[in-house]
Parts: structure tokens; C-alpha cells; sequence
């Protein structure tokens, strides 16, 4: 017998704030003291897997001879305190296959934003960081053993991705198909998108696109890049830092699925923009467990600054409206299932399954319903035991669900 359990609703719906005010900035401490140094990124993970968020940092270190190249390393600074109050001591070195990771350096740049994703799908968080000097986007897969293996540079039509220095790259399922895609900053004047068209288990990128904003190609140089939805509406937006100084949000006016930035606005704190010297970096996390988003950036010569975010109640409203209106909810008939919703006027309506990877399973429906209750049959029984997601589009509104059979 196949038990169906629906795990988590997730609503996007369409609205949306024009501008993003951060909290006063604060200092990021270890040992009481500010974690400083040159050209630092961050990256916030659960890297010992204790469920504490911890803090990965990457680096340029001045060589201590003219010989030494590979001066870009990455800290790894582990949580002793909680996931809402963070505390750090000392850190140590990543290393993979039992020497430490180095990469080449430019002059405000060393291992550039890195990231921890299940990149090949085993299960197991890996590192992708950029290396600054060359370009190269360096893949290092993770063993079960917790220790770093070098799987060789990131590709694209089966060439390495080298955009000319100052690679900054950012993991993530851009278009929501399950695999995850490469959203690329770079010394250059665009910012690179990769789809993925490969597996889950295995990357394919060709071709790449420049994103755009406002119906205009971004141009920036020297970009740090994080994506996440900053202003709480329930889909990906992008935060840009570059050579000028500059931190802007670009707002996703389209879906998760299908991102539609508007034109850039800066990033403020306490109606101030964001700026400095030299360029900064970017990462957007959840700091304090607050459910608001975070931002962490710094200077090439600085230290990392914390921006706490503000919690956006108007939004949870909104969703706890859409889900009232909507309200989808599963039955059990025999051995088949159905998700009933309800629509307060005749509109298209779209319900597919797809599997943990990312193939479209079935259509469910792909047509016009009437006002009203309505019934959807649900059915994958034949299919193997896993988890599998359910994807709904309805009166201007998306529902993701993931679903344990």
C-alpha cells in the first residue's frame, strides 16, 4: 500500500514591494573579534551537518613569496551557538584531497562567493567556488566521509567556463525544473545565466544567456551575485554587487519559474544606500532564523557586514489568503487520489507532477475550470515509492507541493 503525504504548500503570488531597507549594518565576530581580510565572501551552510548554519569565507591571502599563485583559500568557521544567534571562534582551511584549496587571485578577488549545493545529486552537499584570477568555476564534489574531492572546472559545450577573471558564481534551480543552473557575475559587463539541461546526477550546460532587467541587458562589472527572494513574495530575486561600488536589487516581477527582473533599485539600510570602496561581495541568508532575509557583504579591504532584514507581514497575509481562497486539499478515493481546490471565477488552471528530478510526470489538467469547487484526479500509485512534486498554477497565484509516496 503507497501512502501519499502532502509535505508543504508553497504559494507565490504577485505581489511585490518596489525597494528593499535593510536594518543598521553590524559586524560578523569570531572570537569577539570582526572577521576581516581581502576581497572576503561569504557563504552560509550547514557544513558539519550539527543542523547550525556556519559560515564559509573566501579569501585572497598576500603571498608570502613572489612564487606563491594559489593565494585564494576559503575559511570554514563552524557555529558553536544557535541558528538565531550565531557564534564563531577560529577557523580552519577547507582542504580537498588532503591539500588545501588555493586558487589563482585577482587584485581585489581570491576563491570568489562560494557555494554548497548537491551539485551531482548523491545526497551530499558539494563546493563550487570561482577562481578569481583565471575565471574558472572549480567543482569539488563531497564523500560521504565529509572530504573534498576536485572534480575539475565547470564546463559549457563541453569547454571550461572561463569569462575572463573574477568569476562569482551562484547555484540554483533558476527555472524550477529541478536541476540546478549556474547564474554567473563576472569581470566582464553582463551577468551569465546556464540552464541546466542535463540530470540531476550529471550537469549539462551550453549556451548561456545575459540576464536582463527592465527589457535592458544588466551591465556591470566585476559582479558578485546572490539570488534569493528578498522582498518575502515568494520568488527569486537577485541582488547585484559591483566595481562601482554599487549594491542593487532586481525584483522578479514573473514567476519562479520564469523570472522577469525589473529595472534596479539600491539596496538601502536605514533609507541609506549601501556603498563603499572597492568591490563588494554578496550573499543573502536567513542570519537570525527570523524568516526575514538577510544580507552580508564587504569590502576588498574590510571586514563582513551584516544586513538584518525586516519581516514583510503584508506579504504573509497575502499568502495566508491565497491559500484561504484556493485552499487545495487532497482526498482519498480506493487506491486513487485528487486534489480539490476552489476558484472564485472561471480561469486556467495548469497541474503536473513531476519527479524529484525534475521530469514532468503527467499533466494533470492544462485547462480552463469553471467557478467553483472542482475536482482533479491524482494518481501515481504505478509510479515508485520517492518524493515527487506537484506544481499548480491558478488565479494568478503558484502552488509547489512536495509529496512523499
Amino acid at each position: 500500500m503507497y501512502k501519499i503525504i502532502c509535505l508543504l504548500w508553497i504559494v507565490t503570488i504577485l505581489g511585490s514591494v518596489s525597494a528593499i531597507d535593510m536594518q543598521a549594518m553590524q559586524k560578523i565576530l569570531a572570537n569577539g573579534k570582526e572577521i576581516s581580510g581581502i576581497g572576503l565572501s561569504a557563504c552560509v551552510t550547514d557544513w558539519n551537518s550539527d543542523g547550525k548554519k556556519d559560515l564559509l569565507v573566501g579569501e585572497k591571502i598576500e603571498p608570502v613569496f613572489l612564487a606563491d599563485t594559489l593565494v585564494g583559500k576559503i575559511r570554514v568557521y563552524l557555529n558553536t551557538g544557535t541558528n538565531s544567534n550565531p557564534v564563531f571562534s577560529n577557523y580552519t582551511l577547507l582542504q580537498a584531497d588532503g591539500i588545501t584549496i588555493g586558487t589563482l587571485s585577482s587584485w581585489c578577488l581570491g576563491a570568489s562567493n562560494p557555494q554548497v549545493e548537491d551539485f551531482n545529486g548523491d545526497g551530499i552537499k558539494d563546493l563550487i567556488v570561482g577562481d578569481a584570477g583565471n575565471g574558472h568555476i572549480l567543482f569539488f564534489s563531497r564523500k560521504s566521509s565529509g572530504i573534498l574531492h576536485f572534480e575539475g572546472n565547470l564546463k559549457a559545450n563541453g569547454n571550461e567556463i572561463t569569462p575572463g577573471g573574477n568569476s562569482s558564481p551562484n547555484i540554483v534551480d533558476w527555472n524550477e525544473d529541478g536541476l540546478l543552473d549556474l547564474v554567473l557575475g563576472h569581470g566582464n559587463v553582463n551577468v551569465r545565466l546556464y540552464l541546466n539541461s542535463g540530470t540531476r546526477t550529471s550537469y549539462k550546460f551550453t549556451t548561456y544567456a545575459t540576464l536582463s532587467a527592465g527589457g535592458k541587458t544588466i551591465e556591470t562589472i566585476r559582479s558578485q551575485i546572490a539570488v534569493k527572494d528578498m522582498n518575502q513574495d515568494g520568488k527569486k530575486d537577485i541582488i547585484i554587487s559591483d566595481w562601482n561600488s554599487r549594491i542593487f536589487f532586481y525584483e522578479n516581477s514573473g514567476t519562479n519559474a520564469s523570472p522577469l527582473l525589473k529595472e534596479a533599485v539600491p539596496l538601502t539600510s536605514m533609507g541609506q544606500s549601501i556603498g563603499g570602496a572597492d568591490p563588494f561581495s554578496a550573499c543573502a541568508t536567513d542570519w537570525n532564523d527570523d524568516g526575514a532575509p538577510d544580507f552580508i557583504t564587504a569590502e576588498k579591504l574590510s571586514y563582513l557586514r551584516l544586513y538584518l532584514g525586516k519581516k514583510n507581514t503584508s506579504v504573509n497575509e497575502n499568502v495566508k489568503t491565497a491559500l484561504s481562497t484556493i485552499n487545495p486539499v487532497f482526498y482519498k478515493a480506493g487506491n486513487h487520489y485528487s486534489v480539490k481546490i476552489f476558484l472564485n471565477k472561471t480561469q486556467n488552471i495548469s497541474l503536473k507532477v513531476f519527479s524529484c528530478t525534475g521530469k514532468c510526470l503527467k499533466t494533470l489538467t492544462t485547462e480552463q475550470l469553471s467557478a467553483g469547487i472542482q475536482t482533479i484526479p491524482f494518481d501515481i500509485t504505478n509510479n515508485s515509492k520517492g518524493v515527487y512534486v506537484l506544481k499548480m498554477s491558478a488565479n494568478s497565484m503558484a502552488f509547489t507541493c512536495r509529496l512523499l509516496q
